[in-house]
């Protein structure tokens, strides 16, 4: 098991062991997370970047450098992902593009 506390918030989060098998938009990222049930859910832009540290940067967590989901609305039609490749959010991307995910929830 994954967890960790974010050393901005104080929350103990719990990552989940690997990511989805298939890279997925953002609304079908959002669905499956929930769909695994006890709180699991996307992550905000934040603790993507306390992930990357915490974790990627440590080569835990097999995490791809590659853009990640996370929950954070741009508007109706786009959300933010966070690159794991340079450690940033990234733009504004259409919510039909397709990234990887990982579930967090807090302990």
């Amino acid at each position: 098991m994954l967890k960790f506390t974010n050393p901005i918030t104080g929350v103990e989060l719990q990552v989940a062991n690997q990511d989805f098998s298939d890279e997925m938009t953002w609304k079908d990222a959002k669905r499956v997370c929930i769909e695994l049930g006890s709180g699991w859910r996307l992550p905000t832009k934040e603790e993507l970047e306390a992930i990357y540290e915490q974790l990627h940067k440590k080569g835990q967590g097999e995490f791809k450098s590659a853009h990640y989901w996370s929950i954070a609305e741009y508007d109706s039609s786009e959300a933010w992902p966070f690159d794991f490749a340079t450690g940033t959010a990234g733009y504004n991307e259409t919510r039909m593009g397709s990234f990887y995910v990982r579930a967090v929830r807090a302990l």
